[in-house]
Formats: C-alpha cells, sequence, structure tokens
C-alpha cells in the first residue's frame, strides 16, 4: 500500500509534462496562455485597486461567453484572470466603476486605478467552462502542486 506521500509524488510525476509547458514551477507563472470562456452567467469575485494603500474585493455576474486568459496564481488556490476578446470594455467595466462609486468614498474613488478578477478552484472545478487552450485537468493540477510545493 503506497503512503500518502507516495501517492502525490505519483499524481505529481502523472502530470509532470502537462504542467511544465503551462507553469514554471521554480518562478510560480504561467509560460503559455491558458483560456477559458463561462458557458453561462457565473458570479466571479474580483479585487478592487486603488492608487492608494488599499484594495477592495467584491463579486460580479459575468455574462455567459466573456473570455479570460489566466495570468498567474493569486493564493495557492485560486488564479487571476484577465478578460479577453470582445467583453474585455464593456457593460461589466462601467458596472463595476459605478458599483465602486457608490460604495467608496469620493476621495477613495478618484484614485480607482483598476479591476482584477480571479477564479478559484471550486469554480474551477464547477462552472461550465469552455477551454480555447490548456484544461480544467491542468489548472486544478497547477493548484495541486501550488497546495503541495513545500511538502515535496
Amino acid at each position: 500500500m503506497l503512503r500518502p506521500t507516495r501517492i502525490r509524488e505519483r499524481i505529481m510525476q502523472e502530470n509532470q509534462v502537462e504542467i511544465e509547458m503551462y507553469f514554471d514551477k521554480k518562478t510560480s507563472k504561467i509560460k503559455e496562455a491558458i483560456r477559458f470562456a463561462l458557458k453561462e452567467d457565473a458570479k466571479m469575485g474580483y479585487l478592487i485597486h486603488f492608487y492608494a494603500p488599499f484594495t477592495g474585493s467584491d463579486e460580479c455576474v459575468v455574462p455567459k461567453g466573456t473570455g479570460f486568459v489566466v495570468t498567474g496564481p493569486m493564493r495557492d488556490d485560486a488564479f487571476y484572470v484577465h478578460r479577453v476578446g470582445e467583453h474585455v470594455y464593456d457593460d461589466i467595466n462601467l458596472m463595476l466603476v459605478r458599483k465602486a462609486k457608490d460604495n467608496e468614498d469620493e476621495k477613495l474613488f478618484k484614485r480607482l486605478g483598476g479591476f482584477s478578477f480571479f477564479i478559484t478552484e471550486e469554480q474551477i472545478k464547477n462552472l461550465p467552462l469552455e477551454f480555447q487552450s490548456g484544461s480544467r485537468e491542468i489548472l486544478l493540477s497547477i493548484i495541486s502542486y501550488m497546495k503541495h510545493r513545500w511538502e515535496l
């Protein structure tokens, strides 16, 4: 019977080749674009960046068809993603700006720097995503690596 450490090593070895094509383990950076689109409307989290020592967070419904590219790990169980394609500058941006203006102090709002979306492990597992490059399995393998890298 294999010990848990051996099982984890075996899983990591099986996914190693594919992971290394998309992810640099030394720098923890995405090397090859992993692109996906939402197959249905979905609630996603985002960070609100200000030109000040403050970052907020919230979530919003992102419409079906919105495309994203994974840009790197946010934490061990989530990735930063940037919107791509025809949806980059649309109603979502206007809605996020209005929401920030309504919820933030006017002085802070004037220092609004932008928004960063993220996708969590739970969302990767459960949201209906259509991948143009990479795959759900690759993202989950990278998350598995990130969670256990200190044990290897």
